[in-house]
């Protein structure tokens, strides 16, 4: 059986020794053998994850119900496929073994290799979990856009820096991580108008060496379609949008609403220790955990938060039917999301934001070095 390091796909964002023979048994490249991997400990093991951690990282306990949670329901949305595995292995790494593993390339925060192991700094990393579920070495465009889409939600990045042609052209590898946003949105785009199916047959098509030239090809023989007027149509594409605005909420928006106390006034208090089973984490130093509610009536609302000890904590407000995902730019009543809010601690607070009817999905976050309760109040 052939065996190979190389990584499937990697990602860069904000951001004791191995040996070769030990890092070919950790990804199952030593036969007959049993696996003794020399990265961290073993901390849990779900239905279809199990986390390993380095010395000295405390993984949150909501972690692997929600690893577990995601798989099962993007496996529901994307059906068989022969790369899905019973369970895999996810490393949770120091910035020691991290980088002595040195497989993920300069600046990642994690990746997936062949083996279909994750190695990152963060957890619970959805996006990676996409890579290992879908496993392959097709055009990075889309194996990007597609982990981008339904993986971590990031409110604050914006496909508008990066140009589609740019994104098509580099399938090898070589999208820089300014390009994702921009995959993203145009996955978004292609798997409204063409399904998860169409994406998925698109997708499995494309190699990582295709250009526009050979992706007309792809688009004509899986889709019947011509790229160049896809390209027309993308256009009118809403892309003053933010990450949480246009990917698929899989988690975010199965959680069930929290009550109003009255009919004015919501107030929901989250204790962000890492031991609880609700408490996400550790994701790019935070400790995080989800929570929604649900408006009836559009108005004008006023928001706060509340987190002692926290001067960094925040929470997020975001619709889940979001108009920025589908609504044509002429039918837009504003060119921005509105109903997606970061509000900070002791910035802009309370804030007054026009909210519309719906169901809304919270995440609350403190700093890793600052557990404690976060309170978020909405007035009406």
């Amino acid at each position: 059986m052939a065996c190979s390091l190389a990584p499937l796909a990697h990602r860069t964002r904000r951001s004791g020794a191995l040996s070769v023979s030990s890092l070919l048994a950790v990804l199952g490249c030593a036969p007959d053998r049993e696996l003794e991997p020399e990265l961290g400990s073993f901390v849990v093991r779900g239905e279809h994850v199990e986390v390993w951690a380095s010395e000295g990282i405390e993984v949150c306990g909501g972690n692997i119900e929600h690893m577990d949670r995601f798989v099962e329901a993007f496996r529901q949305l994307v059906g068989p496929r022969a790369e899905a595995e019973p369970r895999r292995r996810y490393y949770v790494l120091d910035e020691g073994d991290f980088e002595e593993l040195d497989r993920c390339g300069d600046g990642a925060s994690g990746c997936t290799v062949q083996s279909r192991t994750i190695y990152g700094r963060n957890v619970p990393s959805t996006h990676e979990l996409v890579h290992a579920e879908i496993s392959a070495v097709r055009h990075t465009g889309f194996e990007e856009g597609l982990a981008e889409v339904f993986g971590d939600a990031e409110p604050d990045n914006m496909p508008i820096l990066y140009d589609i042609q740019d994104v098509l052209e580099h399938g090898n590898f070589d999208l820089p991580f300014a390009g994702y946003q921009r995959a993203a949105h145009f996955t978004r785009f292609l798997i409204d108008r063409h399904g998860i199916d169409g994406f998925l047959a698109l997708r499995d098509a494309t190699r990582p060496t295709d250009g526009p030239a050979e992706l007309a090809s792809v688009f004509e023989d899986v889709l019947d379609s011509n790229l160049g007027r896809e390209l027309v149509e993308y256009e009118e594409y809403p892309d003053f949008c933010f990450n949480a605005g246009y990917r698929f909420p899989l988690m975010e928006c199965s959680v069930p609403p929290s009550p109003w106390q009255d009919a004015n006034t919501f107030v929901e208090t989250v204790d962000l220790s890492c031991g609880n089973d609700d408490v996400l984490g550790p994701f790019e130093g935070e400790l995080f955990a989800l929570r929604a509610f649900e408006i009836d009536e559009l108005g004008a609302y006023s928001i706060e938060v509340e987190a002692e000890g926290a001067p960094r904590a925040r929470a997020w407000v975001v619709k889940c039917d979001s108009e920025c995902a589908h609504l044509p730019r002429d039918d837009r009543e504003y060119p921005f999301e509105p109903a997606q809010i970061a509000i900070e601690v002791g910035i802009y607070t309370p804030q007054a934001e026009l909210l519309y009817p719906g169901k809304y999905w919270l995440r609350f976050s403190r700093p890793v070095d600052a557990p404690g309760k976060l309170t978020l109040r909405i007035s009406h």
